[in-house]
């Protein structure tokens, strides 16, 4: 055994919470290939994967998450990482540090024997974690002949400190980086008095660490310049312009989304680079591109190291040329070319973070809204069975509507990755679903995936309702519950999709076949992100389809919820691959992609045009839209107007306006009108909007920023074109996204607020004379989703609905969807339907086939 670990002490307990630990030693490698361990708390044994593995897995269950092994002559050097535990006091044999993360200090008192030469006896910073799930506080020890020596990082300070950050930086990021010397990377840093820390930081720049000569300390500040030496300090944030004292700009960007994983695999990267015996080397000779010899072994596809290969990764780029046996650490080894066009893109650890690091998992309490609910799930792609990261590594962050906070980010995925979902999703095609599994075992997959849905269900509607703002008590009641039916619907339908017989002759058979499509692609919007799913994915499973559905990037996170169920539900991987991200690079690979067969979507006309032009120029691949609307609500002199007023405000309130079939334009017969709006404008009032958890609220925040901006834009064009805001018309509260109910009176119909879909909490009352007018005036729109008919007259409220330019009309009621019933618009409005026997043939092609039976070839 190593002597690290013979020396721990029996007080040993990980300190792990929301934070990594790694605990670096060697030990002797068995001939079985196993190797024997027993630190503390963490005795286990762990079983070489394979004779030229680079990493290994825990067979113990120890209670340790991951664990890698790095090959050196017979022996292991094994690295663990733990997760788990709270925070406490720690005492590490042979430094004398003291970790106390409940009260942010750190102490380092190293006994003089075993200082380096200059040292000082203590250094006192503060830390705290990183945003709720990425904190970074990680001690790395490394046994390196007779000394432990000690990598840290130290993560965004609570509150300036006066010694260790002057008050004159007001920075909100503060990450910092601890580089010891050793026989494989030597990074030399100055220690003349005038390059001291805090003179550096006084002038918001850093060398080195005063009086420690040896010791690098390396340090980045949000949105300020940062200034390197290089003649004198190899650093490894390098700049990519300019001679001695170039500067470049830190790029500002949310610290606790983004500079964790940085920083944390800065230090990984180092620590890797050093036991695997790489040497690092960074240019200082004002080139841009910087030299390291490394090593990597391609694992998976979310592994980085694949050989001679060219990376890119938005701003930057490298090349790896690898050759093998140089160092013998790793089956793998040679020499990776880094070009960085931006400070805090880092090379060799960054390779390296990306090669090991699992995607993010958000954890989010409901307590404080007043919920016992708890949530957890990664924020990775979800791609043929696992969560995973993003080809780039990059994160979009998720915000609170309701706070206009980031509460997590997820990752941001690309055409790389959706290329390696289509792929996944042929596989799983070809090979577990499709024709190879009958519709019998689809439809139990689809009614287990619902029953999940419902023993969950506080906490999907809980996720959704932080996600997207609507109400808690209508995500719990609508939106989760009839995902969950909708699953149960077509798990129905799964083994009753038949073709037909056709009665020819006796001398032949003919008959169709409804079969899946393939690969399709679906891409779904951010007012009703839990619904869409089961509206799109429900159909297409039970027919047999595999599926590639990108989720809205505002509101992404239940459909990662729901797709943490597959497994369980008894879907087999790379049937459905989740991958979020933004329209113009997800959207448009999905739409664009040769090998999907057809694309689904739900979301705006312009939005639609653009996916239609994609599915033309590629494969001509088929696809259904469901686009936007400007619906009208029609009321008759006769219709009972205490209904009448509820319904009308249900229909354009409910979601906070947005929802594409919204009763956005009331007309109320002349008769009525003056006694109808003050009736509305009152009931209006009563409706409560505000924080989605408070069980009395019917109207939340609008989805986004730009939401909102847009709505208030309409809102002010209402008044400028001369419409009278009889209620609403202003923000609501002073955070979040939130929007009073909005009715404008006194609106010509060639208005922008009468013919443009808002998709937002703003209603034109509109009058009209009688049912001719009232007919031309609802046709005229190039939107034709749904309509509503008012009348105690079911005659006439007939009569008027057949003449409606609109796929759904409602008679005395609004916004009352079923899904037995078809689902879908005329004119610009959409093509095909959701919902109903009719969604499936969305799915499936339709084969004939001719069987001879007796009859003589001609």
């Amino acid at each position: 055994m190593g002597k690290f670990y013979d020396s721990i002490p029996e007080s040993f307990v990980p300190w792990i919470n929301e934070q990594h630990i790694f605990w670096v030693a060697t030990a002797p490698l068995a001939a079985d290939g196993h190797v024997n361990v027993s630190p503390k708390g963490m005795t286990g044994t762990f079983k070489l994967l394979g004779p030229n593995a680079c990493f290994y897995q825990d067979l113990s269950g120890s209670g340790v998450e991951t664990i890698s092994h790095l090959r050196e002559n017979g022996r292991i050097t094994v690295m663990f990482t733990a997760f788990k535990g709270s925070p406490r006091i720690v005492r590490l044999w042979g430094t004398g540090i003291v970790h106390e993360l409940g009260t942010s200090r750190y102490n380092e008192l190293i006994p003089p024997s075993e200082r380096l030469p200059g040292s000082r006896a203590a250094i006192e910073v503060k830390i705290h974690k990183v945003g709720s799930s990425c904190g970074y506080s990680v001690p790395f020890y490394e046994w390196v002949g007779e000394r432990t020596l000690l990598v840290d990082v130290m993560a965004p300070r609570e509150k300036q400190d006066a010694e260790a950050c002057p008050a004159a930086l007001k920075s909100d990021i503060d990450p910092t980086a601890y580089l010891m010397p050793s026989p494989f990377n030597p990074l030399p840093a100055s220690s003349v008095p005038e390059k001291s820390m805090r003179k550096y930081w006084a002038v918001k720049n850093v060398r080195s660490v005063d009086g420690i000569p040896g010791l690098h300390l390396g340090r980045v500040f949000a949105g300020l310049p940062m200034t390197r030496d290089a003649v004198k300090d190899n650093t490894w944030f390098h700049e990519p312009m300019g001679p001695v004292g170039r500067k470049s700009q830190v790029e500002a960007i949310e610290p606790q989304q983004r500079w964790g994983p940085i920083v944390g695999a800065f230090v990984l990267g180092i620590v890797v680079a050093r036991i695997s015996g790489i040497s690092v080397e960074v240019s200082s000779k004002g080139s841009s591109k910087g030299w390291c010899d490394g090593c990597h072994r391609h694992l998976d596809q979310r592994y980085l190291g694949i050989l001679g290969t060219h990376h890119t990764f938005g701003e930057w780029e490298w090349n790896e040329n690898v050759g093998h046996g140089k160092h013998g650490h790793f089956p793998v080894s040679g020499r990776f070319r880094i070009k960085l066009y931006k400070l805090g893109q880092v090379a060799l650890p960054l390779i390296i973070y990306h090669s090991i690091a699992m995607p993010s998992v958000f954890e989010y309490d409901f307590t404080p809204e007043g919920h016992n609910i708890k949530t957890k799930f990664s924020t990775g792609l979800y791609i043929n069975g696992k969560f995973v990261d993003g080809n780039s590594g990059k994160t979009i962050d998720v915000v609170n509507p309701t706070t206009g906070k980031v509460i997590t980010a997820v990752s941001e995925g690309n055409d790389k990755d959706v290329d390696a979902a289509v792929k996944a999703a042929q596989n799983a095609y070809d090979t577990v679903w499709g024709l190879n599994v009958s519709g019998v075992q689809r439809g139990k997959i689809l009614i287990k995936l619902a029953e999940l849905i419902e023993r969950d269900i506080d906490e999907i509607a809980a996720v959704e309702a932080l996600d997207n703002g609507k109400a808690f008590t209508i995500a719990k009641g609508f939106d989760a519950s009839e995902a969950a039916a909708c699953f149960r619907y077509y798990g129905g339908w799964a083994d009753k999709v038949h073709g037909k017989v056709a009665e020819i002759d006796e001398s032949r058979l003919a008959y169709t076949r409804h079969e899946p499509i393939g690969v399709v692609g679906q891409i779904i919007p951010w007012n009703f992100p839990l619904l869409m799913f089961a509206w799109k994915l429900a159909p297409a499973l039970a027919t047999g389809n595999t599926i590639v559905i990108k989720p809205s990037e505002f509101t992404p996170l239940s459909a990662l919820r729901i797709a943490a169920l597959f497994e369980e539900a008894g879907l087999p991987a790379g049937v459905v691959n989740v991958v979020t991200g933004y329209g113009p690079t997800v959207g448009a690979a999905i739409s664009s992609h040769m090998h999907i067969e057809k694309v689904a979507f739900t979301g705006s006309t312009v939005v639609g045009r653009t996916i239609m032009k994609a599915a033309a120029a590629s494969n001509l691949k088929n696809v259904t839209l469901e686009l936007g609307g400007k619906s009208p609500n029609i009321i008759f002199d006769d219709a009972d107007l205490e209904a009448a007023v509820r319904w009308a405000a249900f229909g354009i309130f409910f979601n906070h306006g947005q929802t594409c079939c919204a009763g956005s334009r009331v007309y109320v017969q002349a008769g009525v009108y003056d006694k109808f709006v003050p009736m509305f404008t009152e009931h209006i009032k009563k409706l409560k909007v505000g924080n989605p958890f408070k069980s009395e609220t019917f109207q939340g925040p609008q989805v986004s920023q730009i939401q909102f901006d847009r709505i208030m834009g309409y809102i002010e064009t209402g008044k400028s074109q001369g419409a009278t805001c009889a209620l609403g018309g202003k923000r609501h509260g002073n955070e979040g996204f939130f929007i009073e109910p909005t009715v404008f009176t006194d609106v010509k119909h060639d208005m922008k607020i009468a013919q443009e879909e808002i998709f937002g909490p703003v209603v034109a009352v509109v009058k009209f004379t009688d049912e001719a007018d009232i007919v031309r005036q609802a046709n005229d729109s190039v939107y034709g989703l749904a309509a509503a008919v008012f009348s105690r007259d079911i005659s006439r409220a007939l009569s008027v609905a057949h003449k409606l330019h609109a796929g759904t009309v409602w008679v005395n009621c609004y916004n009352k969807l079923n899904n037995q019933m078809p689902f879908g618009g005329f004119k610009q409005s959409g093509i095909g339907r959701e919902l109903g026997e009719y969604a499936l043939s969305n799915y499936t092609n339709v084969k004939a086939l001719h069987v001879n039976l007796t009859e003589s070839p001609p």
